[in-house]
């Protein structure tokens, strides 16, 4: 049987066992000599109520007390002492009567090194070209559509293993020291206690079957929306050239009463009863075609370079528009080409102007 204990982080009361207890107390015992004075304790500060937090995430989800494995997970997620204390932290270590190892306090002098890891954070696959936008100061997005142009138009597969090598041996970003050696970012106090807050959660979960089949999955996705975008944008540019094409046939009959592009280009003047309704109509339909090749094209850049999302309002308004065309279309066309149909509405049109005046 394990004693288990109240323990109060930041303002909340947490049970955890005595083993996970004395490892947690142990940890921020050597944070508190690692970080000293006012900054310091600031920063120790922040870990706590970083811990605090995935404390309380853990029991929400159903755990009753804190183990040993939960705070051997945070700690591998923000990083042992000597890790966040500095490299020379091995050359200074000093042993305690109890036998633990301290680190010496972070350096006054801020250490400013910046190395090469995969940002897990804007990923979209293994994160390989975010972190090379922190490491070459290029952006992710302009070298990933780079990357898709050069692998659809020379060889895929060497690019594509390409990637996947440099996705196993560039180490990910986790820990608050990596983080800000990953941008650049001075390793001082205040700035490690800062990226700690902002750490997510920890990812460093054994690897099981489910997770696998996840994570194969995603990239699947991923891939398919790729290729989808890449349908929605031939499909897009079609609809664009054909509602060019069909708004200057409607100048042009508007302005010199002109049939040249409706008789020898779509031969709407021959199929239909009225070109400018059948016109008006095949203008609608390229609109119709084109939302949806547009959303097609958003969906693929989303999965390749990780594309803002519309607003609610904005995907209301196209769908409402979206809707319309296609009622408009499917009217005016079937009214331009069918000749009692076109009959009736002009004669209504007419009655209707003769009874208003």
């Amino acid at each position: 049987m394990k004693k288990t204990f109240p323990v109060n982080i930041n303002g909340a009361v947490y049970y955890i066992d005595e083993d996970a207890y004395n490892l947690l107390n142990n940890y921020i015992d050597q944070l508190r000599k690692a970080f000293p004075g006012k900054e310091g304790a600031e920063t120790i500060n922040d870990i706590e109520s970083r811990i605090s937090e995935i404390f309380a995430e853990k029991l929400s989800k159903g755990k009753n007390i804190i183990v040993i494995d939960d705070v051997n997970e945070i700690i591998k997620q923000m990083g042992s002492p000597k890790d966040l204390a500095g490299d020379d932290a091995n050359d200074a270590d000093t042993t305690a009567d109890n036998g633990q190892t301290t680190p010496p306090p972070l350096n006054a002098q801020p250490q400013t090194v910046k190395r090469l890891y995969r940002d897990e954070s804007n990923k979209v696959f293994g994160g390989v070209f975010a972190g090379l936008q922190h490491y070459l100061g290029w952006s992710a997005n302009i070298m990933r559509f780079f990357y898709v142009v050069l692998a659809l138009f020379t060889y895929f597969w060497p690019l594509l293993i390409i990637y996947f090598v440099a996705w196993m041996i560039i180490p990910a970003a986790r820990s608050p020291r990596q983080i800000l050696e990953m941008t650049g970012t001075p390793i001082t106090v205040s700035n490690v206690g800062q990226t700690i807050l902002g750490t997510p959660d920890p990812t460093n979960t054994p690897a099981t079957a489910s997770n696998v089949f996840t994570d194969v999955f995603s990239v699947l996705g991923k891939v398919f929306l790729a290729i989808f975008g890449a349908v929605g944008a031939a499909i897009g540019i079609g609809a664009i050239i054909g509602f060019v094409v069909m708004l200057c046939s409607v100048i042009m009959m508007w302005g010199w009463h002109d049939l040249f592009i409706q008789q020898n280009i779509f031969g709407i003047a021959n199929s239909f009863y009225n070109p400018w309704i059948g016109t008006i109509g095949g203008i609608c339909l390229s609109v119709a075609i084109f939302l949806p090749a547009a959303a097609a094209v958003w969906a693929g850049c989303n999965a390749l370079f990780n594309v803002k999302a519309p607003s609610k309002g904005a995907i209301i308004t196209l769908v409402i528009i979206e809707i319309i065309m296609i009622v408009a279309s499917v009217v005016l066309l079937q009214l331009a080409s069918t000749d009692h149909l076109f009959a009736f509405a002009s004669t209504a049109a007419t009655t209707s102007m003769t009874c208003i005046s």
